[in-house]
């Protein structure tokens, strides 16, 4: 009585899973179909085999569970329902034989989590991409910020060559239309400051930078322009520099600062002709400090240097603007100005070279 009320007990749980639950014998016919299960059956079972419920169209499956009855481990089966309420629907089922009463047996079960894994993973992937695409989406905005920020940088910088250019201009009209010596002079002056802010801007028009320039490049093209300009005949003009990347900030003062130097050599260093060479280096001081010499082989000056030329003050003005320190030495044999400055990022040398004499 027991084990009667045991086994109806059973078969009530078996038939009223949600997984769908097949038996049948080794030609395929089926034995017994839980609830799950016959609603992919058209009608009784009795008779019914695996071939008639499941559709042929891919035989490979069915071939499947030929291997699977001979088999005591559990192994997948993808099948298709071809009748009923479930047709078209493929199943995944887990399959195995076994032995009753000598018999060989096929046990189906159905096994719709098997894939759960692969799901919640292929799920994690969509969510990944989906905000991989975001960030794309988000990163493209982003550069065509910058891109447009950094085309308007060099539309400024343009225009303020341009308008650096026409001043130039202006005051270069203005110096040969006096006829006073002294503000002709005072004109030149101006206008070589004026040429050595352009220098820093012609540099960053060319490179298509908007921010830093190689303060090689740039003191090599002030040594030009002042060569070509304020220099007498008898002296020439030597350079020896590191190029290394400077900041704006730091290159448009410095660069004013060379030209005052360089100019205040040119006028007072080589008196009656007398033939000289005036060397301006940049080199690194120590792991964080960069280092402008300009000397000449000239008669040397006495006295305080901020007395000497008429831009001792400009030049004070721009040595506390970069942060730097400026010392000069002096004596019959010339005069040695050094200015170091710090620099936050030095760059490893990427040539140190010796110019000869500049030519016009």
């Amino acid at each position: 009585m027991a084990n009667a009320l045991t086994h109806t007990l059973c078969q009530g749980i078996v038939s009223r899973l949600e997984q769908e639950i097949i038996l049948a014998d080794r030609s395929g016919r089926i034995l017994y179909a839980n609830e799950r299960a016959r609603e992919g059956i058209d009608g009784e079972i009795e008779e019914r085999r695996l071939r008639d419920i499941f559709s042929d169209t891919d035989p490979a499956p069915l071939e499947k569970l030929d291997y699977a009855m001979s088999s005591t481990q559990w192994m997948p089966a993808n099948l298709t329902f071809a009748h009923g309420s479930l047709a078209g629907v493929e199943v995944k089922f887990r399959a195995r034989g076994y032995r009753e009463d000598g018999q060989v047996r096929l046990l189906l079960i159905g096994d719709r989590n098997r894939d759960e894994g692969f799901r919640q993973l292929r799920d994690l992937v969509r969510r990944l991409n989906d905000e991989l695409a975001e960030k794309r989406d988000l990163a493209h905005r982003l550069q065509r910020a910058l891109d447009s920020e950094a085309n308007l940088h060099r539309e400024l910088i343009h225009r303020v060559k341009n308008n650096l250019a026409l001043l130039t201009a202006l005051v270069s009209l203005r110096r040969n239309a006096t006829p006073d010596e002294a503000v002709e002079q005072a004109l030149k002056d101006l206008e070589m400051r004026i040429h050595a802010i352009r220098a820093v801007h012609d540099i960053l028009d060319q490179a298509g930078e908007i921010s830093k320039v190689q303060a090689g490049e740039l003191i090599r093209a002030l040594c030009s322009q002042l060569d070509n300009s304020v220099m007498p005949e008898n002296v020439t003009v030597e350079n020896e520099l590191l190029d290394v990347t400077l900041d704006v900030d730091k290159a448009t003062p410095l660069s004013l600062l060379i030209n005052e130097l360089i100019t205040n050599a040119a006028k007072h260093a080589f008196p009656e002709g007398k033939p000289g060479t005036i060397v301006v280096s940049l080199q690194k001081n120590g792991e964080d400090k960069l280092e402008v010499g300009i000397v000449d082989n000239g008669r040397g000056a006495q006295g305080d240097f901020t007395q000497v030329g008429t831009g001792s003050r400009i030049i004070e003005a721009l040595a506390d603007q970069i942060g730097g320190e400026l010392k000069r030495v002096s004596d019959d044999k010339g005069t040695h100005w050094s200015f170091i400055f710090p620099h936050d990022k030095p760059e490893e040398d990427a040539g140190l070279e010796r110019g000869g004499a500049l030519q016009e």
